[in-house]
């Protein structure tokens, strides 16, 4: 039997040491993640891919994560998206 894919996550999040650490912990459980700094790569990465899930940052440098939640949404209603910040 042939083994399973790992679920394939992007992470969106412009701040590397946090997008390095993010990476670092999902990888170890097993996950395969990529990664895009802007809501812009995010989607073009999104278009070229095949991922299970998104985990973004709620400030981004061209939009917000809520930005990213509706224009996801408005093509693939499915995609569970994680949101995080740093921000209260």
């Amino acid at each position: 039997m042939a083994a399973a894919r790992p679920e394939r996550l992007l992470i969106i999040e412009d701040d590397p040491g946090v997008s390095e650490v993010v990476t670092l912990l999902l990888s170890r459980e097993g996950y395969f993640v990529e990664g895009a700094a802007t809501v812009k790569e995010g989607l073009r990465r999104l278009a070229a891919g095949d991922f299970d899930a998104v985990v973004t940052d709620l400030k981004l440098p061209d939009a917000t994560g809520l930005d990213l939640v509706r224009l996801v949404h408005e093509k693939d209603r499915g995609l569970p998206i994680i949101m995080m910040t740093s921000y209260s």
